[in-house]
């Protein structure tokens, strides 16, 4: 029997074609698989799925089907082409083709088309449901959402996440706020509905989020289910060995170099337990790494403060031009906390760049912001 909770999903996803499965566009381990595992689910019941997210997937490459995610999506939408033909009924209609024109021609039975009798109007789009996973909202998507809000608008969307930051904004929401991660979730759809796809890869995308979501079951998050989950997977046979060398041993170089120079410099604020740390622009180049491996070098910093209320990194990306990265592990709206600096991301995850200051003023812009919110909670 299907949970009451979930049949809405299901009955969504059985009436729909074909679905686009998203995450947030700074995604980690979790956004990644359970965006991946959905997909295998929605395609073993006959259904075209597409994962697309702006999220750079270049850490993941570990993971069963990650060349199956694309940026690839133009927002097609039909074009529907209306004539009246006011009782004049119709001999023929066809179509032709030239380049990049296409020119319909329609032959009514006696007479001519008036032009008045001619409507032009916006049709369906080319995903019928959208699917949104470990996404805290619509923000999040990236340039995703931004680029194409009408199409996010028109269409229902099924959203799944563990996030209490989760602003409910699907048609279907479901959020589990006990679950340590959203492969956990889907884990326990899977186990239930779908057992026939639960093989090798399946089990290595669904563990490969529990433990990044749990920093390999070392934080506070985990759980007798959690465990028992894991379990589960690896007697199935996911690839937990492949999961650990990929998510905590296949390091960069370059990421590593850069890392140890943000680690050099790390300071602590006692009272609010804000962690953060600055990278200039010589370090980028006496590293030989670049602004892509500021993910990498987030990552450490996570795994390294798992106690941290905030963390913050902050680096020069050229003259007088900051970008600024802040994790949250604490009920703090970062979003409107450091609004001044026009954000992007998620109540807890934000990107920002700051132009016309050194890196120096805007270690003390964000810090005095980020201090002031947590001095008042």
């Amino acid at each position: 029997m299907i949970p009451s909770s979930l049949q809405p999903v299901f009955d969504l996803i059985e009436k729909s074609s074909s679905i686009l499965i998203t995450t947030k566009h700074y995604a980690n381990t979790d956004g990644i698989a359970s965006a991946l595992v959905m997909a295998r689910i929605c395609r073993s019941l006959g259904k075209q799925a597409d994962v697309i997210t702006y999220a750079n997937t270049d850490a993941y490459q570990f993971l069963p089907d990650i060349s199956m995610i694309t940026r690839a999506f133009t927002g097609a939408r039909q074009c529907l082409i209306t004539v009246n033909l006011s009782g004049a009924g119709l001999a023929e209609a066809e179509h032709y083709q030239e380049g990049e024109t296409v020119t319909l021609s329609i032959l009514p039975m006696a007479g001519s088309v008036d032009e008045k009798n001619i409507t032009i109007t916006q049709g369906k789009f080319l995903y019928d449901a959208i699917m949104a996973l470990d996404s805290p909202d619509l923000d999040s998507l990236g340039l995703l959402y931004q680029e194409h809000p009408q199409f996010f608008l028109s269409t229902p969307i099924i959203n799944i996440d563990h996030s209490a930051s989760n602003e409910q904004f699907g048609k279907i929401n479901i959020i589990d706020l006990t679950a340590t991660s959203t492969c956990e979730m889907l884990t326990n759809i899977i186990e239930d509905h779908y057992k026939n796809i639960l093989n090798n890869d399946t089990a290595t995308l669904l563990l490969s989020g529990v433990i990044e979501e749990t920093d390999s079951f070392k934080r506070a998050v985990v759980t007798p289910k959690s465990l028992t989950i894991a379990s589960n997977l690896i007697a199935v046979g996911a690839k937990r060995e492949d999961i650990v060398a990929g998510l905590f041993q296949n390091k960069s170089l370059s990421v590593l170099k850069l890392w140890g120079r943000a680690l050099a410099r790390i300071k602590c604020d006692d009272h609010t337990n804000i962690y953060w740390s600055l990278l200039a622009k010589n370090d980028f180049e006496k590293t030989e790494s670049s602004e892509e491996d500021i993910d990498g070098v987030m990552k450490e910093f996570l795994s390294h403060t798992p106690r941290a209320s905030l963390i913050v990194l902050l680096y020069e990306k050229g003259s007088k031009e900051i970008g600024i990265r802040c994790r949250a592990n604490t009920p703090i709206d970062l979003l409107k906390t450091l609004s001044s600096i026009t954000p992007n991301g998620s109540h807890e995850n934000i990107t920002a760049v700051m132009k016309g200051e050194d890196i120096l003023t805007a270690e003390r812009i964000v810090l005095e912001q980020l201090n002031g919110t947590l001095s008042q909670a």
